[in-house]
This record gives C-alpha cells, sequence and structure tokens, in this order.
C-alpha cells in the first residue's frame, strides 16, 4: 500500500506501526540477565523477561554466611538466621521466575554488602572480591551459553557497582552481544 493512496490519518497510523517494529527490542536468544540481588532482575527488567522465555537470570550476590544477622534478608524475610532468610528470597526468585514464565534462575552463593564486614571493602568504589565476582560469571556464561548478556547498571549501592564493573570488564573479553 502507498502511502499516497492513504488518507492522514491511515499514513500516520502506519508511519508509527512500522516505528513500532523498529524500535522493538529483540537482542540476540537466549540471553542472560545478571542481577546483584535476588529481586533485582524482576522488578529492572520484568516485561522484558516475560516476552523472552529462554531467559536466564543469574543472581550473583545470592550466598549467605552461617550465622544469625539482622540485616535487610531477616527484615524482609522473618528468618534471622541467613540461610534460612536467603532460602526464602530464592523461592521468592523462583516463584518470580515461574510467573514469568522464564528459566529457572542461577544464583552465585558469593555474599552481598549485607553480610560482609565493612572493612573488607570501600563502600563506594569496589569491593576486595571483584575477581570472584568475574569468576563466576564467567563459569555461568560457560554453563548457560547465553548469545546475550545484560549487565546491571551499577549505580551508587557498592553491590550494584560492583558486578557492574565485573560486566563491564567481562563484555570487553567477550564474543557476546552485551547490554547495560
Amino acid at each position: 500500500m502507498k502511502l499516497s493512496s492513504l488518507t492522514p490519518n491511515q499514513a500516520s497510523r502506519q508511519y508509527c506501526f512500522k516505528m513500532r517494529e523498529l524500535l522493538r527490542f529483540n537482542p540476540p536468544s537466549p540471553s542472560l540477565v545478571g542481577s546483584s540481588h535476588l529481586d533485582d532482575a524482576v522488578l529492572s527488567c520484568g516485561q522484558f523477561l516475560s516476552s523472552s522465555p529462554q531467559s536466564v537470570v543469574l543472581t550473583v550476590l545470592a550466598g549467605a554466611p552461617e550465622k544469625l544477622h539482622d540485616g535487610y534478608n531477616a527484615i524482609t524475610t522473618g528468618e534471622r538466621y541467613a540461610p534460612d532468610a536467603v532460602r526464602t528470597r530464592k523461592d521468592e526468585d523462583a516463584a518470580a521466575m515461574a510467573f514469568l514464565s522464564v528459566r529457572t534462575p542461577e544464583w552465585l552463593e558469593l555474599y552481598g554488602s549485607d553480610f560482609i564486614d565493612w572493612h573488607r571493602f570501600d563502600r563506594i568504589r569496589h569491593r576486595s572480591d571483584h575477581n570472584e565476582i568475574k569468576s563466576g560469571v564467567i563459569e555461568a556464561i560457560g554453563r548457560i551459553n547465553p548469545k546475550s548478556v545484560f549487565s546491571p547498571l551499577g549505580l551508587v549501592h557498592p553491590d550494584h557497582l560492583a558486578v557492574a564493573n565485573a560486566c563491564i570488564e567481562l563484555s570487553n573479553q567477550s564474543d557476546r552481544e552485551w547490554f547495560i
């Protein structure tokens, strides 16, 4: 159909339809969606996940030390024993992925700043476990074999910065398509 044969309203609708098609985000599948914490990926890109059923969410900081704890996970789950609190959060994460109809999430057993002694890292700039984060992400990429990888943006929070910095470094050494 030629645009010249359409009314201005029809032409405008046709143009908008074509633009929506051009602007549709369609990364190579399957995708690995990196997440610093257990709820980050679902809360930040749930719509994308629901439209990409082959996606896998990798939560990098999903470990817990064998101790009682009064931090965020204890407050949000009512469980003071850290492994029980994180187990509850993992169950919620798996349920959210099932609700979105995506693959079962993967979790690395690295600790978030909620569980790390403050002297181990500079809260703003970096954590001392940068290489562990990179190694864990590399191993997960090898296991999952995604065609595209999504990295957390890494603003303000030390955990988000740590995972984003590791992913940015890895993206420079990868033949996969990376998105931030």
